[in-house]
């Protein structure tokens, strides 16, 4: 049962994907010259992509606090490739992320179409390209979020923050938004959540990805702040927004 299930999950996704990246693409020459309006074509198809996307894996959304209306920076915990879908079902925004994924066999070349701001993290001088790509992304009345932890966590707790990301915000000192991120499986006690949904250390992605396929029902949790936090000290306004989200965040795994 499991299998079929994760089978026409699977093909499913994948139709529904290459609809979207279709219509998207078809839609385009229509808001040209527009940045504005093509960020805004982009995000109508992208939530309803997601939206639709959510109900065929299974999965529940719940949302609790005030969601931030686009231009805004925000940042959260990281668990796995699937928090993106909360965020883009709710919100006009955008994703920064590991430069590593525009490799991925299609997700990498979806990613880069629907304009996922890509860093390498081990060349520092790629900062100075991501703050400028930040800011364009911002005057298009769109939101950028971070995931600062640089990699995904089984859950345990929030990973210490890469304070270097914060450069653009405390240089600007603009007000950043911050969320906390879990996720649980709904009645299944033979799965975990922080080894089925969240995506950690040298997992494979294909063989995750087909696992967490299968699961019927689960649950995400996104809890936004009640409050922006302004710092021009790029250290300072890291470990701010750390205390806050670890405050909110509720462990997808929990030692015995």
């Amino acid at each position: 049962m499991e299998r079929l299930r994760a089978g026409y999950r699977l093909i499913a996704f994948l139709l529904l994907t290459v609809v979207m990246l279709t219509v998207f693409c078809l839609g385009l020459p229509f808001c040209l010259p527009s940045k504005k309006r093509r960020a805004s074509w982009k995000h109508w198809i992208i939530s309803h992509w997601a939206s639709v996307i959510a109900r065929l894996l299974g999965l529940r959304m719940n949302i609790v606090g005030t969601l931030p209306d686009a231009p805004f920076f925000l940042v959260c915990n990281h668990l796995s490739y699937v928090d993106i879908l909360p965020f883009w079902k709710h919100l006009k925004t955008t994703f920064i992320a590991k430069s590593e994924i525009k490799g991925w066999p299609f997700f990498g070349q979806a990613s880069q179409l629907l304009g996922i701001i890509f860093i390498n993290r081990n060349n520092r001088n790629d900062l100075s390209r991501v703050n400028k790509v930040v800011r364009e992304t911002m005057e298009s009345q769109e939101g950028v979020i971070l995931f600062p932890e640089g990699t995904s966590s089984k859950g345990q707790q929030v990973l210490p923050f890469n304070s270097s990301l914060f450069y653009y915000p405390a240089m600007q000192n603009l007000p950043v938004y911050y969320a906390s991120i879990s996720y649980n499986i709904n009645g299944d006690t033979n799965r975990e959540a922080w080894k089925d949904i969240c995506w950690w250390g040298d997992m494979d992605f294909m063989s995750h990805f087909w696992g967490l396929l299968k699961i019927k029902s689960w649950t995400t949790t996104v809890h936004f702040g009640k409050e922006t936090i302004l710092n021009k000290n790029r250290k300072s306004l890291a470990r701010t927004l750390h205390q806050q989200i670890t405050e909110s965040f509720i462990p997808t795994y929990k030692k015995k």
